[in-house]
C-alpha cells in the first residue's frame, strides 16, 4: 500500500495516492514498472500498469514520474 508498506512505504508519503494506491514494483536494468490498483475519492477503483523501457536516467526519476501519475489518477 503506497506510503504504508512494502516497496511503496518510502513513496507517496504526503501526497493524496498515500493509502489509495495497491501496487507492485518492478526494475531490473534499465526498466521499471508499477502495477496495481487505485481508489478514486468516490470509491471506484482503477487498475494501471506504468512501464518504463529502455530508461537511462537515474531511477528516482522515473519513479518520480510513475509517483505523479499515479496521484493524478487519484485525484
Amino acid at each position: 500500500m503506497a506510503g504504508r508498506d512494502g516497496t511503496l512505504s518510502a513513496r507517496f508519503g504526503d501526497s493524496p495516492a498515500a493509502g489509495r494506491i495497491f501496487a507492485k514494483t518492478g526494475a531490473v536494468a534499465h526498466v521499471s514498472a508499477l502495477s496495481g490498483y487505485a481508489k478514486r475519492p468516490d470509491g471506484s477503483w482503477i487498475a494501471f500498469s506504468i512501464l518504463a523501457n529502455n530508461y537511462n536516467g537515474p531511477g528516482t526519476e522515473i519513479r518520480g514520474v510513475m509517483d505523479s501519475i499515479c496521484a493524478l489518477l487519484v485525484e
